[in-house]
């Protein structure tokens, strides 16, 4: 009894996305059973906005709430989602009024949450310092923490005016780095002075919102041998104890190079949490999702500390899911 358990709470903290129209069987009896946090959608899943309605309308079904997540921010390397709202490059809307940015992200917010979409995983809070950074680019919103500040805080207000959960993305920064996070492993060298001065200055204008998500970075100045969501100097001290962030921390992609190379899916959400990350995103393989749930679940069994980071995290995760229901109703 303890075991499935620990495995529906496991479930909680992971996000899973899937190939195809419909999630797998498994997959599906997850979400129905309250064992998995939610899905997150991409182009694959649908592809007209009626299929996409359908999809997710059977995912509202189970009996709580799920995080129905996509990733739609504009600019270049964006992770499309399926055939709903698109919105221009950030950096084009970085170049006009605030006020337009969280008209735009509105609008935009308002049909997401039509469909049922709970949490759009936007805005970027980097800085584009960096020209040669072969990811963020007009992803970015400006080249100045301030100008960055302003639009993705409009950005964000927007989506929240809608309906929906905004999530704050790459803690602590992947604006200044030469390396795509999907393929290799980025490096940002600056120091410390120069990491509050940008990155950090940036993602104080992100301390209300419901979430962040931290970058596949690794940071000389914080944990020069750990990649950033495997470092608790990083999720744990610096977002919450130094800038004060109390929300969910979401992990990006663990399929991605930059940690899955090392320790496998598995071992990276492990530790993934075990430095302070709430929720799990594991966006394409279904078995790896349910993998991890079983690979959290063994591990709490095994430490009490564990599982008290599991139930931690697990709360922030509940928060987030609580109130969707009435928001997708009231779409």
């Amino acid at each position: 009894m303890r075991a499935a358990e620990l495995e529906a709470l496991a479930g909680r903290v992971v996000l899973a996305g899937f190939p195809g129209t419909s999630p797998p069987v498994e997959l599906a009896e997850a979400l129905r059973g309250d064992a998995l946090a939610g899905v997150v959608l991409f182009a694959r899943n649908a592809r007209t906005p009626a299929e996409a309605r359908a999809l997710v309308a059977g995912l509202q079904a189970a009996p709580r709430g799920l995080i129905v997540a996509i990733d739609l921010v504009g600019g270049r390397g964006a992770r499309r989602g399926p055939p709903m709202p698109t919105v221009p490059p950030a950096a084009t809307l970085g170049r006009g009024e605030s006020a337009e940015t969280r008209r735009v992200a509105e609008r935009q917010g308002k049909a997401l949450r039509a469909a049922g979409v709970s949490m759009n995983l936007a805005p970027v809070f980097d800085v584009h310092t960096n020209d040669a950074n072969p990811v963020i680019g007009d992803r970015a919103f400006a080249a100045t923490a301030e100008a960055v500040r302003r639009h993705a805080g409009a950005f964000a207000s927007g989506l929240e005016a809608a309906g929906l959960d905004a999530c704050a993305k790459h803690f602590p920064g992947h604006g200044d780095t030469a390396l795509d996070s999907h393929v290799a492993r980025p490096r940002v060298r600056h120091g410390r002075e120069r990491l509050a001065a940008v990155a950090l200055e940036a993602f104080r204008g992100a301390l209300a919102l419901p979430a962040w998500m931290r970058a596949h970075v690794v940071s000389d100045a914080l944990a020069p041998e750990v990649p950033a969501p495997l470092s608790r100097a990083v999720l744990t001290e610096l977002a919450r104890d130094t800038l004060g962030f109390g929300g969910a921390m979401l992990s990006d992609d663990l399929e991605m190079a930059a940690v899955r190379d090392a320790l496998g899916v598995t071992g990276a959400g492990v530790a993934a949490l075990e430095a302070g990350c709430d929720l799990l995103l594991v966006c394409s393989e279904p078995d790896e999702a349910l993998a991890l749930r079983g690979a959290l679940a063994s591990r709490a069994g095994a430490s009490a500390a564990f599982e008290a980071r599991l139930r931690e995290a697990e709360r922030r995760v509940a928060a987030l899911r609580r109130t969707i229901p009435a928001r997708v109703s009231a779409g």
